[in-house]
């Protein structure tokens, strides 16, 4: 029984020893820092981690001093380890880099993003270790605030995009008057069939008349009276939403024709901007000469061509 339970106990023993190890090679702590350049380059861009990287040289006393004091330190793995890419480069055998990074003098040091932009580097020379330390942590700050605008700018984008889905299926939508029910326009009817004359010249939304159409550039419009489809025929570009009702903020962002929705409307300058949210006619509002002067690849002659059928 006792032997039994004694070889139990050693396996367990060599289970511990194993998981406490796995950092540790040859009764030595593993080192965090790379020879590669290239291998931990792309280690970098894979984990999406920012690369610290520590130029040398052979026969350099500062270059020893830091390996000694600082670049091994207990403190510099408790801040580093799983947070950053470590690589050591010789500046003696690695021109290209040298070159690259602009380095003549050694130990020299660059705090460089995923992306490959250098946002810290040390050009002093031998730094002590709390000092480098320190400095590295104003990097690693801006770098995790770095992120957090992307993660805002991401969810912002999606958010985007959601309410473009939700509108993408009722855009050529319209109820039939008689049977209410929903049916899909063949041609889009303009401003879901309220008269863009009584909206300019009034600022009321009234529907127009559906015996009562002018089809601009293929596109449905409709009208209270015969005096108002007058009135727009002899200057259609004045009175319909502008750039086809496609929201410009999203037009000048994306190079998306993507028709806005009558919720969300302003007036600039006497004409009638369309957009697919509040947030999109907010951008709008801030700087709207940004978005009317725009000179914009797609042409409005061709614009409709462009517009996202849904």
């Amino acid at each position: 029984m006792l032997k039994r339970n004694s070889g139990l106990l050693l396996i367990v023993a060599v289970v511990l020893v194993v998981n406490s190890s796995s950092s540790v090679v040859n009764g030595q702590q593993k080192s965090l820092w790379r020879y590669d350049f290239a291998q931990a380059e792309a280690e970098a861009r894979q984990k999406g981690l920012p690369l610290l990287v520590h130029f040398y040289g052979d026969g350099c006393p500062p270059c020893e001093a830091m390996e000694r004091r600082v670049l091994n330190t207990r403190e510099l793995r408790e801040q580093l380890e799983g947070n950053v890419i470590l690589v050591k480069v010789n500046g003696n055998a690695n021109l290209a880099l040298r070159q690259r990074f602009g380095v003549n003098s050694w130990p020299q040091d660059f705090f460089v993003l995923p992306d490959g932009k250098v946002i810290w580097q040390n050009n002093n020379g031998f730094m002590r270790k709390n000092v480098y330390l320190n400095s590295l942590a104003s990097a690693q700050s801006q770098w995790g605030n770095i992120q957090r605008i992307h993660l805002a700018e991401k969810a912002r984008k999606e958010k985007k995009e959601l309410q473009i889905a939700k509108l993408k299926s009722s855009y050529l939508e319209e109820k039939d008057e008689k049977t209410n029910k929903i049916k899909i326009s063949k041609n889009p009817i303009g401003l879901r069939g309220y008269s863009p004359v009584s909206l300019t010249l009034k600022r009321k939304w009234i529907k127009g008349n559906p015996d009562i159409t002018y089809d601009y550039r293929g596109i449905v419009f409709r009208f209270a009276s015969l005096e108002e489809k007058e009135k727009f025929a002899e200057t259609p570009r004045y009175f319909a939403p502008q750039l086809l009702g496609c929201d410009p903020v999203v037009l000048l962002n994306t190079d998306r024709a993507l028709p806005g929705n009558t919720k969300f409307c302003t007036f600039f300058d006497e004409r009638l901007y369309i957009f697919v949210s509040e947030e999109s006619r907010k951008d709008f509002k801030i700087n709207p000469l940004m978005y009317v002067r725009q000179r914009h690849v797609l042409k409005e002659a061709l614009l409709l061509d462009q517009v996202e059928r849904f």
